[in-house]
């Protein structure tokens, strides 16, 4: 199996594909879904990543398992690690939802919350804090030829 990348350029619906090699596989999603603080509803900003990254999905049913990574920013977001980590995974079931309702599988993604336990940024400036309010994609597992 070649490897392939996935990268959203700068306008979030731009997806390009790359392949190389064959022996290796692997997605990368360089770009993330970014929550409003104590939100967990997809924001609109989000679609148009969401809508191409359901279509790469889609076309690569070889893909077997992703993770749906939601994140929580350690300020702003909710008082108790609990409620970060309640809202993280809200995101993660909203996002999860967002790209079943374009046509991924259920069976194909998995749920992950993290709180505020994985930071991109740190500090608590406002600026940092909305890089962790986030939810991101892993690849878990590849069909090998």
């Amino acid at each position: 199996m070649a490897v392939m990348a996935v990268v959203p350029a700068l306008a979030s619906a731009d997806v390009v594909t790359k392949r190389f090699g064959r022996e290796t596989a692997f997605i990368q999603i360089v770009e993330s879904c970014w929550f409003d603080a104590k939100r967990a509803d997809v924001p609109a900003s989000c679609h148009g990543f969401l809508d191409a990254a359901a279509t790469v999905l889609r076309e690569h049913p070889e893909l077997l398992r992703i993770a749906v990574e939601g994140h929580a920013s350690a300020t702003g977001d909710a008082a108790t690690p609990m409620d970060r980590f309640n809202l993280s995974l809200r995101r993660a079931f909203a996002v999860r939802d967002a790209l079943i309702a374009r046509g991924v599988a259920r069976a194909r993604l998995t749920l992950i919350a993290y709180g505020s336990d994985q930071p991109l940024a740190g500090g608590t400036a406002a600026a940092a804090q909305v890089k962790n309010r986030r939810v991101m994609f892993k690849l878990l597992e590849v069909q090998r030829d």
